[in-house]
């Protein structure tokens, strides 16, 4: 080892350093942005496997290892050539061993490189240490090779009489050092990338063995369908790569080591590469037959089909008719609707007494209204006819009305007192017909009654936070004054302090004006405790891309400027002064 070549590794290793210092601070970047902001940016903001904070973890291990490469690239300077020769052994195994997984990882990287690039920032400081660490390692083997040559040129050189048998055995010795090593990290490579495969599938037919859909005459896969194709294209991508690049280099590099490491290369390698992801997990799911999830995933379904149909055989509450259209299904679930059509009138305390009546005479023990959250018990008849008719007499009365109109749900459920005994709910709404429908502006009692095995009954998931039902009743509260009072400045200061004296809720509410005499923007904090600038410009149907609805309006876009700001319920986050 000379000191030129002592010169190029710390030149090297210092680069490596420059190229991860680059890698982290683009990285940090990203970070930044995303803590900064509640959006996403392109080319700045990732996400998923592009989030800076999970490919930070990457830049994160690398760290240790470039310093002490660095460091003891510089500490040969001051070390005699045995010291120097041991202490660049260790440098160059542990480079040997990263190099070439990073070099692997590189190949694999290349089929995604240019989607990674359209992610802009993150993307970037993805590829660059990955390809940025393959040619560090290129350089450092071409530095190494120099340095073997010159090592073995001077024991040649010292020897001017070698004797041929002990050359021979060292020889001999060498090779036989060299058969043992190669092709290790190879054989590593390829059956770790055929293990993950095989669990893949194991994965795969574990979850079609879960579907009960999948055993039926159609053969449906359901969401598997998605992990299959995921996968595979994951496995084409990135495995498929990685396993002809691990052939060509065992190729490359057959004639080092044993004869049998290079066969066991080529069995896996090849294994590998024929077990696409899900070519299988069908096949061997069909032999195995379903499991015990997927047959009480299908019993629970048979169960619902019985109740829907037996619900479907008996006379429906008073007034009401039965669609005569499929139940619809959702996983093992079915739900079947009535409606009773009451023209000009709403009979609101007939329908509700009707329906409560059906549903405890099948079972109901539960209510709850989805306007107050509050519940009750079915049983008090008096007292849930009553919660029944304050939520459906709440629809929405409005002064222009250009679609259909919904009252807020009540809702029943409990087991049902007939064999299968599932679990059933009884949502109940009024609707308001659209004005340019058949029967236009009549009122339609909406009863939709569905199984609810996994869920419970009443209390289900996927209501909107208080929060947001504030604000959109805020946004409904202004689009109906500005509709039904056409000839005023709809952003008159005076006449938008008019609206907001009707606003029901108890929130601070203060009204701005991004010009003198245009009121259009209301800083408020919600019951979620969301603190925002809320834009109430007129409708635009230019800007919205529809005509007014008149009601149902909700939050839309958010904007990180108070000068961008703009629209109808578009926002920012945080205060409305400049």
């Amino acid at each position: 080892m000379t000191q030129s070549h002592i010169d190029r590794l710390i030149k090297l290793y210092r680069t490596a350093l420059k190229i991860l210092v680059i890698s982290t601070g683009l990285k940090l970047i990203s970070i930044i942005a995303e803590l900064l902001t509640t959006t996403y940016i392109p080319f700045l903001v990732g996400g998923g496997v592009f989030s800076p904070s999970v490919t930070l973890v990457g830049d994160a291990l690398a760290w240790p290892g470039i310093l002490w490469l660095y460091k003891r690239a510089q500490s040969l300077k001051s070390l005699d050539d045995e010291k120097a020769a041991t202490v660049y052994r260790s440098m160059w195994g542990f480079q040997l061993i990263i190099g070439t997984f990073v070099t692997l990882g590189a190949i694999a990287m290349i089929p995604g490189s240019v989607f990674a690039l359209q992610m802009g920032v993150p993307g970037l400081a993805i590829l660059l240490p990955i390809f940025g660490g393959a040619w560090i390692f290129s350089q450092a083997r071409k530095i190494n090779q120099e340095i073997v040559a010159g090592r073995q040129q001077v024991e040649t050189n010292a020897e001017p009489t070698p004797n041929p048998y002990l050359k021979t055995q060292a020889d001999s010795a060498s090779k036989d050092a060299n058969s043992r090593n190669a092709g290790i990290l190879l054989l590593v490579g390829a059956a770790l990338m055929l293990v993950i495969n095989v669990f893949t599938e194991f994965a795969l037919v574990n979850d079609l063995r879960n579907t009960p859909e999948f055993f039926g005459p159609d053969s449906r896969m359901g969401y598997v369908s998605w992990s299959i194709g995921y996968a595979g294209v994951a496995d084409v991508l990135f495995f498929g790569t990685l396993g002809i690049a691990v052939l060509v280099m065992a190729l490359v590099a057959r004639k080092r080591m044993a004869k049998s490491r290079f066969i066991a290369i080529v069995v896996v390698s090849v294994l590998q590469l024929a077990l696409f992801s899900g070519s299988l997990a069908p096949t061997i799911a069909k032999a195995l037959g379903p499991s015990q999830i997927a047959n009480n995933l299908q019993g629970q379904a048979d169960d619902a089909s019985v109740t829907i149909k037996y619900l479907q055989s008996i006379d429906p509450p008073a007034g009401f008719e039965g669609s005569l259209a499929e139940p619809f299904a959702e996983e093992t679930n079915l739900q079947w609707g009535l409606s009773a059509n009451t023209g000009a009138e709403a009979p609101i305390r007939e329908k509700c007494t009707a329906v409560v009546e059906y549903a405890f005479g099948l079972g109901a023990t539960d209510w709850m209204r989805k306007d107050t959250r509050e519940t009750g018990k079915v049983a008090d008849q008096a007292a849930t006819i009553q919660a029944c008719e304050q939520v459906l007499d709440g629809y929405p009365r409005l002064k222009v009305k250009r679609f259909s109109t919904y009252s807020d749900s009540f809702v029943m459920g409990g087991i049902a007192n007939f064999e299968p005994s599932s679990p059933l709910t009884f949502d109940l709404m009024l609707m308001n017909t659209d004005p340019k429908s058949e029967k236009p502006n009549t009122f339609s009692f909406e009863l939709y009654i569905s199984t609810a095995y996994g869920m419970d009954p009443v209390l289900r998931d996927g209501d909107l936070s208080l929060g947001t039902v504030e604000v959109n009743e805020l946004l409904n509260i202004i689009g109906q004054a500005r509709l039904a009072n056409p000839d005023r400045n709809p952003t008159d200061p005076a006449f938008m302090r008019e609206i907001l004296a009707t606003y029901k809720y108890d929130l601070k509410l203060k009204l701005f004006e991004s010009k003198p005499g245009v009121a259009d923007r209301i800083e408020l904090t919600d019951s979620d405790n969301f603190h925002m600038c809320l834009s109430v410009e007129p409708w635009d149907e230019k800007k919205m891309a529809q005509e007014d609805p008149g009601w149902g309006y909700g939050l839309a876009g958010m904007y990180e400027k108070l000068s961008e700001l703009n629209g109808f319920g578009n926002y920012k986050e945080g205060s409305c002064k400049g």
